[in-house]
């Protein structure tokens, strides 16, 4: 038996079992993520057409695939956001530069920081909430 054949039993097999957890884990969202797709020039990085996520944990190909993937399946999917940040929240600015993808980031006639970022709204809440800012605006 090759050793993928046995991880895959492995998991499966609480599931033939039929256990209530495993029971459980079979209306859950599952993810199936194909690793090494940078050996495999037949098989292009990223969803394919059967739902698999292939990715390359080597060059990083398909990784913004499964992230996306992950985040809609635990109800976090990111959205953009137009934020106008003051001169004085640096530590906010350096947070969603660690935290969100910024799209776009402009200096307004004002001097704050106009930046358009893709997060999901549960996390930009916690950021808010972490520099003690109520909101967006």
């Amino acid at each position: 038996m090759t050793p993928l054949k046995r991880a895959v039993e492995q998991v499966h097999e609480p599931v033939q079992q039929g256990s209530s957890k495993s029971r459980k884990s079979l209306s859950e969202p599952r993810i199936i993520v194909m690793n090494n797709v940078d050996m495999r020039p037949e098989v292009t990085p990223g969803l394919d057409e059967s739902g698999r996520i292939w990715i390359s944990a080597n060059s990083g190909a398909g990784l913004d695939e499964l992230s996306m993937a992950l985040a809609n399946a635990i109800g976090q999917t990111p959205e953009e956001h137009e934020l106008i940040l003051k001169p004085t929240e640096g530590r906010l600015r350096a947070k969603l530069y660690q935290d969100a993808d910024v799209l776009s980031e402009s200096i307004t006639d004002l001097g704050e920081t106009q930046l358009k970022v893709r997060i999901s709204e549960t996390r930009l809440a916690s950021l808010l909430r972490e520099i003690g800012r109520d909101s967006v605006h």
